[in-house]
């Protein structure tokens, strides 16, 4: 799986080609401090005009580390998936990161 490293040493792990038409694809992301991210992939099918959107997944990182991420696939896309691999097609997935610095929650002054 091909790593890309973003903003802040943030990296996103995932495959780029897809052989099979699976309920989900799996992807690996890895943020060097506390983190708020949310990941999409858009499904490209060689010789289909329109690329295939997949919902966004959220997910937030207490201290660093790495997180495994699950995006569902919907059934129409599936069937495109699959359809495209039939026809010995290429499906490209092409993935999207966003992070943002959690932010630090501080305890309430107390008032006597």
């Amino acid at each position: 799986m091909p790593v890309a490293v973003g903003p802040r040493g943030v990296q996103l792990a995932g495959p780029t080609r897809l052989r099979s038409a699976a309920r989900v694809v799996a992807a690996t992301v890895r943020c060097p401090a506390a983190c708020r991210a949310t990941v999409t992939a858009t499904i490209g099918i060689a010789g289909r005009a329109k690329s295939l959107r997949v919902k966004a997944v959220g997910f937030s990182l207490g201290r660093a580390g790495t997180r495994s991420i699950r995006v569902r696939m919907p059934a129409a896309a599936r069937r495109a998936i699959k359809a495209a691999i039939r026809r010995h097609r290429a499906v490209a997935v092409v993935w999207t990161l966003k992070v943002a610095p959690k932010a630090v929650r501080r305890p309430a002054k107390q008032r006597r």
